[in-house]
């Protein structure tokens, strides 16, 4: 359980990084939590409440829905070629 946890938190922290992990925070969190959840049971013996609990960890991603934003590091660099190619008048 501890490696699934620490998995979890280094996914977590690469998504923090990236500029994805805090628009999606609830979609994410729910879905990782079912996700341990459904591990722990499985682990635990219970196969039907890890079905049950991954079924639910699967409806919480879909109904969510999906709200990936551009990093904003990228976006800034967007902006710095956009700017560059108008000093230059240039297509970007």
């Amino acid at each position: 359980m501890l490696l699934a946890i620490l998995a979890v938190a280094a996914l977590a922290w690469w998504l923090h990084r990236e500029g994805v992990l805090l628009p999606n925070l609830l979609r994410l969190g729910g879905a990782a939590a079912a996700g341990l959840l459904a591990f722990r049971l499985i682990t635990t013996g219970r196969p039907v409440l890890a079905l049950v609990a991954a079924g639910v960890g699967l409806a919480w991603w879909k109904w969510s829905g999906r709200s990936v934003t551009l990093p904003p590091r990228d976006r800034a660099r967007n902006q710095q070629l956009a700017a560059a190619a108008q000093l230059l008048k240039v297509r970007a």
